[in-house]
């Protein structure tokens, strides 16, 4: 711990000597921060590197994981229990962080990452709104482009899914395991629709392999 306070240190004299270098200054004390287990710290960098550069997204996916980690850990008070999961609370704050940089700012990721955070609060419909407005705002934007291939499934539109996947695959070695999983899922439940089970299959056991709690993979395991 000593270590990362010093090194905490070292950061803020090289912000001083380099004004310039303000946002990979922040970056890396964000993280220390996190290290050191200073949620409020870490949140409030990160939403300030966000309102600076709302263009970059990966400032928005640090931002959440911030937000998990913190959600996950134990009640302060004695006999309280959370009935609403980690990833959901973490997602209420991403959400409410990104809202007003969506319609100040309004950058295709950055719509489409509020849209995913709405669909994890299980609302449906302005999440899909959402992924709506960022594949017209950007016809490559990966994100909006695989929810919408999962609704398309979700509806029994496996050819609206296919165009979708098409855009979705370019980018797939962009997109974190779970996001591959949820594309390798999707593109097997298609296949499956179309006849092609044991193709499907092998996509399910690549689903599972990229996010064992794949619950489309999961199921399709069981049948």
């Amino acid at each position: 711990k000593q270590d990362i306070t010093l090194g905490a240190d070292c950061l803020g004299r090289c912000e001083k000597l380099e004004p310039g270098r303000y946002p990979r200054v922040r970056v890396d004390q964000a993280r220390l921060a996190l290290l050191l287990g200073e949620f409020d710290i870490a949140g409030g960098l990160w939403r300030a590197l966000l309102t600076q550069e709302p263009g970059v997204v990966g400032h928005a996916e640090e931002l959440y994981t911030v937000y998990r980690l913190e959600a996950a850990l134990p009640p302060r008070k004695k006999g309280m229990v959370s009935v609403t999961p980690p990833r959901v609370v973490a997602a209420q704050r991403l959400e409410r962080s990104l809202d007003p940089l969506a319609s100040t700012a309004p950058d295709a990721a950055l719509i489409a990452l509020l849209g995913w955070t709405r669909t994890e609060q299980n609302k449906v419909e302005p999440g899909l709104a959402d992924f709506r407005t960022a594949a017209k705002r950007d016809s490559l934007e990966w994100r909006a482009r695989l929810n919408l291939a999962i609704d398309a499934i979700h509806r029994l539109d496996p050819p609206g899914a296919v165009d979708h996947l098409r855009v979705a695959q370019k980018e797939f070695n962009e997109m974190d395991d779970p996001a591959r999983s949820r594309y390798c899922s999707t593109v097997g439940l298609l296949l499956w629709s179309n006849g092609r089970k044991d193709e499907a299959r092998r996509w399910m056991d690549e689903a599972h392999r990229f996010d064992p709690r794949n619950a489309s993979a999961t199921l399709m395991e069981s049948n």
